[in-house]
């Protein structure tokens, strides 16, 4: 895990004396990434800087969901959402059937 850590960081710019301890403190929410940092990472380890953003669980795998799909899947779900939300989803909503 620390080579990982170490390399990841190193190939996102960082210096590799203060790589490991840098990404270290931003998993713990010591230190934050600047932006530049943030966009480096997440070409690094594939994630689009959403996904550093997600407040839950749900929003960061949606986010990696949506991310994974080929452009024309993307476009496709994006229809279905322009369209609106089926009754049947939004039924187990907060604030649906009121």
């Amino acid at each position: 895990m620390f080579q990982g850590v170490l390399e990841g960081g190193v190939r996102a710019g960082l210096d590799p004396s203060v790589a490991s301890p840098r990404i270290n403190q931003y998993e713990r929410g010591k230190h934050a990434p600047d932006t530049s940092t943030l966009t480096k990472l997440g070409q690094v380890l594939d994630v689009p800087v959403a996904y550093f953003f997600a407040s839950d669980d749900d929003l960061a795998d949606l986010i990696m969901t949506f991310h994974r799909l080929s452009q024309t899947r993307k476009r496709r779900v994006m229809a279905l959402i322009q369209r609106g939300t089926p009754r049947h989803l939004a039924a187990g909503a907060p604030g649906a059937g009121r």
